[in-house]
């Protein structure tokens, strides 16, 4: 799990700094230069957890395993509570502009540069973390909707994404609302041209 949160993160953090954030500093200058700052932190963290990780299960039966991984769960734990602020703050202080200050035209163009600028690998482990960790369906039929909204063309793309990397019950409910997702080959699909 902290390998595809590990991966959730970096590709946020670098949509955010260098896309989303880019375009909102052009707005409002300096506005976002503290959660561009946080990704920065958290990137350095995360990397220092990432060694103590490998080394735990390098030396699985080592003497200092026991410590190590205690001091993984007392940071992560604190970690946590800093990321929800971090998601808080962006959401109370950024997501205004997105919504009132860029259009809609922009918006999808800044969804799609995210989209491109991200590795084919690191979306098929991004998709399914997010539509498995959303507590409401309705939060992950409109996570998916959005994209699809937006990239039409790749809306079979991301749906054969989330059929190889999600649970069959998962699959369902999402293809039973979001036929357009099914890709070739897939039980329902249809041509959409």
């Amino acid at each position: 799990m902290y390998a595809q949160f590990s991966v959730l993160h970096h590709e946020h953090s670098h949509h955010e700094d260098h896309i989303v954030y880019r375009h909102f500093n052009d707005l409002f200058p300096t506005n976002a230069d503290k959660w561009v700052q946080d990704h920065e932190a958290d990137r350095l963290v995360m990397e220092r957890w990432e060694a103590l990780i490998n080394g735990v299960l390098i030396n699985l039966g080592g003497p200092d395993v026991p410590a190590t991984v205690a001091t993984l769960k007392e940071e992560i734990k604190s970690f946590c509570s800093h990321f929800l602020e971090h998601l808080q703050g962006e959401e109370d202080h950024l997501n205004a502009i997105g919504r009132k200050f860029v259009p809609l035209a922009v918006q999808k163009e800044l969804v799609t540069r995210c989209f491109m600028a991200t590795p084919a690998a690191s979306w098929e482990v991004i998709f399914p973390f997010i539509v498995e960790h959303c507590p409401r369906f309705a939060q992950r039929t409109r996570f998916v909707q959005c994209f699809t909204w937006v990239l039409p063309e790749r809306a079979q793309q991301i749906g054969a994404i989330l059929h190889r990397n999600v649970d069959a019950v998962a699959w369902e409910r999402l293809s039973v609302v979001l036929p357009n997702i099914i890709p070739r080959g897939v039980a329902n699909h249809t041509k959409l041209y």
